[in-house]
């Protein structure tokens, strides 16, 4: 008697309008692939979960799963976790086995998508199946795929040294090629790319790159976010190992985790060696530091500190840190010290080759930046100089406390050495006046291409101050060019460009430059602000050069003998 009546209860529901949902009838269908799905021992490859709802029109929800990865597989050290389905959280430690996915969920009639970076870390063919996926909808089974893992291949991998550096230090990224394996008579058409995750570029003006890998083409552009690589072949009696490196910086404090493109290549076919993985890691300490460019031996460059009060409710008091620039670079001395309230009523840096800051106070989430000049010897050798500070100390709240130290990468590069000189001045209003121009090679061991600098000469006595006789062909190496180039807005300047010297070589050129009639006696300053280069592939920026020119208003009297040498009784 009871059916009935229930019978009647569903009938006048539906009369009501009061129905429910339809239930899932169909699990979602579940597998799994490999992309690549042959790699390099060492090589990543990206595993894709898909759920696939589409053969219902109800959401299926409470999705879970379980991978257990096989012998001779890893997660990546970057897992590069990605899940399109419309909720879940996805388990996957780097360099663990175990990928775990719940409380997922799928819309009805689609499909959805979990994937994790995994590297093959022994060869042979390596089978994947997952636990059973279940759901609202029911158990929808496990989901199988295998990972080749060649021995014999062509592997990538890569590297951040130091992989932990504080916000305005340089890392170095490596990337190694392994091709000591390979089978075939030759491996051609090497290929692979790498996106430089955000925030991260690589290292300008000079990136400092180095490069052991066989004839090829290279992008690796200092202040880009993207380097590439292609080599055409490389035989197997080349078989061997070759790296690809060059130093990155980034712009904020953070996690960077970077990931290579698949590293591809032919023989016999198409192949793939998988991508590689890294992270680097840069931390904001309560004190920071950074040199604002590269520098020349010879010249000067800011360094630039920067003191952050973390605390929400203190303030810092008796801030103080001592830097040491001798014990970074023997020679190296701060100029125009000592500066004073830099950080707070009181403060002050002071010193030549040891700096002392002391007195030092900020406010409750407060923070101060202020920079120090320092002047590089003109005997420095090239290379990048590390540069740390005494340990910071402070009042926080009325507690002493203290910080670690602060970190900056110094750079001294092999630029150009310029000079600039009026050689025959003073001059007369309406007369000329020569320019000469002098260029050294600081590198001792290679040549430097490419030299360029720009001289705006009409900054000194207007656009009628101007060359005489350019342009000149030649003058610092063949197919150097010394010429008068318009910079815009009734600015123009004289140029070089294409000039190139040997190691230690230098070039001396100049020009003949008319000046106004009827311009004002005095000294007028001109300055070229920098020089630069290409040496060892890197592009190199040195300081300029300035000379004052000397105009007198009344009338010049000059002397010489035509000719200036006669034999004897001439």
């Amino acid at each position: 008697m009871l059916a009935p009546a229930f019978r009647y209860l569903s009938v006048l529901l539906v009369l009501l309008g009061v129905t429910s949902a339809p239930a899932q009838v169909t699990p979602p269908a579940f597998s799994k692939a490999f992309s690549p799905n042959t790699v390099a021992v060492g090589g990543g490859s990206q595993l894709i979960f898909t759920i696939d709802n589409t053969d219902d029109t109800t959401p299926a929800t409470d999705i879970a799963f379980t991978d257990n990865l096989p012998a001779g597989m890893v997660i990546a050290a970057v897992p590069g976790v990605t899940n399109t389905c419309t909720q879940g959280t996805v388990t996957a430690p780097a360099g663990g086995s175990t990928i775990t996915f719940a409380d997922g969920g799928v819309s009805g009639s689609t499909i959805c998508t979990v994937s994790v970076n995994v590297v093959g870390t022994t060869a042979g063919t390596l089978t994947n199946t997952t636990g059973d996926l279940t759901s609202s909808a029911g158990n929808s089974g496990p989901a199988t795929a295998d990972l080749t893992v060649d021995a014999d291949n062509f592997s990538l991998s890569k590297s951040f040294a130091p992989a932990l550096i504080t916000l305005g230090q340089r890392s170095r990224l490596t990337l190694d090629l392994d091709y000591s394996t390979i089978r075939s008579t030759f491996a051609q058409s090497i290929q692979f790319s790498d996106q430089l995750p955000p925030g991260m570029t690589v290292a300008a003006p000079s990136a400092n790159i180095s490069n052991t890998c066989p004839a090829g083409s290279y992008t690796i552009t200092p202040g880009a976010s993207q380097v590439s690589a292609f080599i055409s072949f490389i035989l197997q009696g080349d078989a061997g190992t070759c790296q690809i490196a060059f130093d990155v910086e980034v712009s904020q404090a953070g996690t960077f985790d970077n990931v290579t493109s698949n590293l591809t290549y032919s023989d016999s076919g198409n192949r793939s060696g998988g991508f590689a993985t890294a992270s680097l890691t840069a931390t904001v300490g309560f004190l920071n530091k950074a040199f604002t460019s590269q520098v020349a031996p010879g010249g000067t460059v800011d360094l630039e500190f920067t003191i952050i009060n973390f605390t929400r409710s203190d303030a810092a008091a008796n801030i103080a840190f001592t830097d040491d620039l001798d014990a970074m670079l023997s020679g190296a001395v701060a100029t125009g010290l000592p500066l004073s309230n830099v950080c707070g009523a009181g403060s002050q840096i002071s010193g030549a080759s040891a700096l002392t800051f002391t007195g030092g106070s900020l406010p409750p989430e407060g923070r101060c930046t202020f920079t120090v000049p320092v002047s590089i010897p003109a005997g420095a050798a090239a290379g990048t100089y590390t540069n740390t500070t005494g340990t910071p100390t402070a009042d926080v709240g009325g507690s002493p406390s203290t910080f670690g130290p602060a970190v900056a990468e110094l750079l001294v590069v092999p630029a150009p050495l310029l000079t600039k000189e009026f050689t025959d001045d003073p001059v007369a209003a309406g007369g000329t006046v020569t320019l000469e121009f002098s260029v050294t090679n600081a590198s001792t061991t290679s040549g430097a291409t490419d030299i360029a600098f720009s001289d705006p000469v009409t900054d000194v006595l207007g656009t009628s101050f101007a060359p005489t006789d350019l342009p000149k062909n030649d003058v610092c190496g063949a197919g150097s060019q010394l010429s008068y180039a318009s910079l815009g807005a009734d600015r123009f300047a004289v140029q070089l460009s294409g000039g190139n010297l040997a190691a230690s070589g230098s070039c001396t050129f100049s020009t003949v430059m008319q000046v106004p009639a009827g311009v004002s006696g005095g000294t007028y300053p001109s300055t070229v602000e920098t020089i630069s280069a290409t040496v060892d592939g890197n592009t190199v920026v040195g300081a300029g050069a300035s000379d004052d020119l000397v105009v007198v208003s009344g009338p010049q009297f000059r002397k010489n003998f035509t000719p200036s040498a006669a034999v004897p009784g001439g």
